[in-house]
């Protein structure tokens, strides 16, 4: 699975309503695996070795990811949500399918906090 999913919010006549910045922000705060990501995105094009600046809307996030590997244990922050509009975007990794996930356990918690739901981008629900 490699597509987006939301954390999106409707009343329940299915109405579509906003997440305010101010209220993203106060949930990744309060939501433990979980920060505010600083300054812009950047990626390098594997063919052109070019740097390409994505800006960060002030609604960036990044979760803790813990890594073991053998003898070796790797802990790093890593770039997943977007806000924008209203809306959480991130991508659908492979991992997103195991409960243990820390983007989909984490996304479950901000959701919570929101009182939203994670939604695919084929309409399926994610608990």
């Amino acid at each position: 699975m490699s597509y987006l999913i939301h954390i999106e919010r409707s009343d329940e006549g299915g109405t579509f309503s906003l997440i305010t910045l101010a209220e993203w922000k106060a949930a990744v705060e309060k939501t433990e695996g979980v920060r505010l990501a600083i300054g812009d995105r950047e990626l390098v094009n594997p063919e052109t070795n070019e740097t390409i600046s994505i800006p960060n809307s002030g609604g960036d996030a990044e979760v803790f990811y813990v890594t073991k590997k053998e003898w070796v244990t790797q802990e790093e922050w890593v770039r997943v949500y977007s806000w924008s509009n209203g809306l959480i975007t991130f991508k659908g990794l492979p991992s997103f399918e195991r409960s243990d996930d820390p983007v989909r356990l984490t996304a479950r918690r901000l959701a919570q906090a929101l009182n939203a739901r994670i939604i695919g981008s084929e309409g399926e629900e994610y608990n």
